[in-house]
């Protein structure tokens, strides 16, 4: 259906798995899940990604880098937190979506889908090559 490859950050299991589940039921391929920003910032390096859905705090800190990177390449995301959604990560990006936990999976990944779709549709095409 999709076959879009879809960063999961997320350090709670369940949560991840859960995630995992509904991306690969929607036809999309799970990069992931990374409990970390870095094996986060990793696997963005080294894998092409197409959306992402983040936990805002990780073991080793706050998603901003990440969220950074991810903008830079205009790849959509999804935020989720089960607690305050950081001041500073608010005025840094303050179009975020921001989901707060819990939340189902299938109707969260679903709105991934969608931006992702909105994104592709509003890019302007490629110029062709030149026949000759």
């Amino acid at each position: 259906m999709y076959h879009s490859p879809i960063l999961i950050v997320e350090d709670e299991a369940i949560i991840g798995m859960a995630l995992s589940h509904a991306v690969q039921q929607a036809g999309g391929e799970v990069v992931g899940p990374a409990s970390t920003v870095k094996a986060a910032l990793n696997l963005l390096q080294t894998r092409p990604i197409s959306g992402a859905i983040l936990d805002v705090n990780l073991a080793d800190g706050v998603v901003t880098p990440l969220v950074e990177r991810l903008r830079e390449r205009g790849i959509p995301l999804i935020i989720q937190t089960a607690y305050r959604y950081p001041a500073e990560l608010a005025a840094l990006f303050p179009d975020l979506i921001v989901k707060t936990k819990p939340n189902f999976s299938q109707p969260l990944v679903g709105e991934l889908f969608a931006l992702i779709a909105s994104c592709r549709s509003s890019k302007p095409p490629l110029p062709r090559a030149a026949n000759r």
